[in-house]
């Protein structure tokens, strides 16, 4: 039986596993829990979207004033937070996801009774988009 081809493939596993433990950790990484600056508006039943720039998009939720239809951008570079326009509806409970194209679909919540429109976010640019 020759063994070689299981040698080579076998050390050739070991490299790449050598390989992916040595690889160091990401830039954003942190060595446990520290404070970041607060929302400028505080809430609750929000969600928060991690986007793919780094920055995290905070929407709706319920705040001192009922249900907010207001967005907020977080940069951890800066530790500062800033306007990301509005919601066509106010809402809380609701889910945000972040598709491939950048955007973020707002889906669900509620903001009384009926139960609230979907919509779409454009990080990019402060406003608000319909659903389409």
């Amino acid at each position: 039986m020759n063994i070689r081809p299981f040698a080579r493939s076998f050390a050739f596993l070991l490299i790449i596993l050598a390989l992916t433990l040595t690889q160091a950790a990401p830039a954003f990484a942190v060595s446990g829990w520290g404070s970041a600056s607060p929302l400028t508006m505080g809430r609750q039943n929000h969600t928060a979207t991690l986007l793919s720039n780094g920055k995290v998009l905070v929407v709706g939720g319920d705040g001192v004033t009922g249900v907010l239809a207001s967005a907020e951008l977080y940069d951890l570079t800066s530790d500062s937070w800033s306007s990301a326009g509005a919601l066509i509806t106010a809402r809380t409970g609701h889910t945000a996801t972040l598709l491939s194209n950048g955007k973020v679909l707002v889906v669900g919540g509620l903001e009384g009774l009926p139960p609230a429109q979907n919509c779409m976010i454009q990080p990019a640019t402060v406003g608000r988009l319909p659903a389409r």
